[in-house]
């Protein structure tokens, strides 16, 4: 049985910051030839989520994601972590409180499908 059969109907949400601490714009970089936050989405894509969302405060990563057939919500850059976007995202977009949420982390590229 597949995670997407256990769970008829998901949504992935993906935090994605371009301020980190330690490498700042990480989700920007590349590996073969594709960027972080790409190869993120195309793991979420792979999982038979009902949504996907990228929660960003940074026009650099929306834009760099345009063409994924995601869609993007932009949040508060005052959050202190990603739960913190991600419930601005439930909030945005009034999502009853018994759905299935996923926080798959915007800089985890090799996290399995």
């Amino acid at each position: 049985m597949t995670r997407a059969e256990r769970f008829v109907n998901f949504k992935v949400v993906i935090p994605a910051h371009f301020e980190s601490t330690r490498f700042p714009g990480k989700l920007l970089a590349t590996i073969r030839g594709q960027t972080v936050i790409d190869r993120v989405i195309n793991i979420a894509k792979k999982s038979g989520a009902t949504d996907i969302i990228v929660a960003t405060d940074d026009q650099r990563i929306a834009q760099s994601i345009e063409s994924s057939d995601c869609e993007v919500i932009m949040t508060s850059k005052d959050h202190q972590s990603g739960t913190a976007r991600i419930a601005e995202v439930v909030a945005k977009k009034n999502w009853a409180s018994e759905e299935v949420i996923i926080n798959l982390q915007g800089d985890e590229p090799f996290i399995p499908a």
